[in-house]
């Protein structure tokens, strides 16, 4: 051997392993990990510590055995159930009888319920601050290459823009609205993607409309349906609903929210006056069950 001096032979009758860190009982004799437990616990050693409950002298040497049926494993370090405060062995430690047998099964279920709550809005506090992160960005990359090649299309929509004549000049808001190309909902996700775009009036599902800044989003969408000639049930219950998209980004203006007024979104930047937006439907029952406003994202 090249180091004949380092480590102990175990003392376990039919072992004799050599084992460079060896523990050591009451009684002098060295062990290897697998059998000092077992020879502490057999009762055939008087100087062997026992099994303790954690009420023993901080000062002894505890050995935590598993509190579950036929279960001989110990343990140096106590894993106690948080419920019943009993110690269990890794195997047993997050096995289904621990709470069947040493807890309540009420304090379980309201546990779990209260995790599962937790991680629904640690879920949806994430989806916000992530379109949080997607509208700054969004609002920083509109450089000055941007702003004037936006200023060049709300030029060419006023020259082309329809709508109600009966809203002055001074309130209008213009859109080129790309009208939806069949009345199927379109399935709506949780992050953004990127949607091409051509700057082609030419197109017919593309249409150049006008609104006023004064109306809330649910009359301009109204009034853009009825401008492009495009079946709205918005007031049918189950029907699906037409809803407001960027084409940017695919974000939804307002999932839930109708009464929001067009000038205050174009104010908070939400929307701005002459870029392109997208005209689509959306099952009710997806509104109904939305848990937010806001983040929604064309699929």
């Amino acid at each position: 051997m090249e180091f004949p001096s380092l480590g102990e032979q175990c003392s376990y009758s039919n072992c004799q392993r050599l084992d460079f860190i060896p523990l050591r009982c009451e009684c002098f004799k060295y062990f290897c990990k697998d059998h000092f437990l077992p020879h502490c616990l057999s009762g055939e050693c008087s100087e062997a510590e026992k099994p303790k409950d954690k009420t023993a002298s901080s000062t002894d040497s505890i050995i935590f055995k598993c509190h579950s049926d036929n279960c001989k494993m110990a343990s140096l370090i106590e894993m106690a159930c948080l419920k019943c405060e009993k110690h269990f062995c890794i195997t047993h430690r997050f096995h289904a009888s621990c709470y069947n047998l040493h807890c309540d099964p009420d304090d379980s279920l309201a546990q779990f319920k209260l995790e599962e709550e937790l991680d629904k809005k640690h879920e949806q506090t994430r989806q916000l601050i992530e379109a949080e992160v997607t509208e700054r960005l969004r609002k920083a990359e509109q450089t000055s290459k941007a702003k004037t090649a936006l200023k060049i299309q709300l030029m060419k929509l006023k020259s082309k823009a329809i709508g109600e004549k009966s809203v002055s000049i001074p309130d209008r808001a213009y859109f080129a609205v790309r009208i939806p190309a069949d009345a199927s909902p379109k399935n709506l996700q949780n992050t953004p993607r990127n949607i091409c775009s051509r700057n082609d009036f030419n197109d017919v599902s593309i249409k150049p409309v006008f609104v006023s800044k004064l109306w809330s989003l649910g009359r301009t969408i109204d009034s853009i349906c009825d401008t492009c000639l495009v079946n709205n049930d918005n007031n049918v219950k189950a029907a699906p609903k037409i809803r407001l998209f960027r084409e940017s980004d695919g974000m939804c203006v307002s999932l839930k929210e109708m009464d929001q007024s067009i000038e205050n979104l174009l104010d908070s930047k939400t929307i701005v006056d002459g870029e392109r937006i997208l005209l689509e439907y959306v099952s009710a029952d997806y509104i109904q069950n939305a848990a937010t406003n806001t983040v929604h994202f064309i699929g």
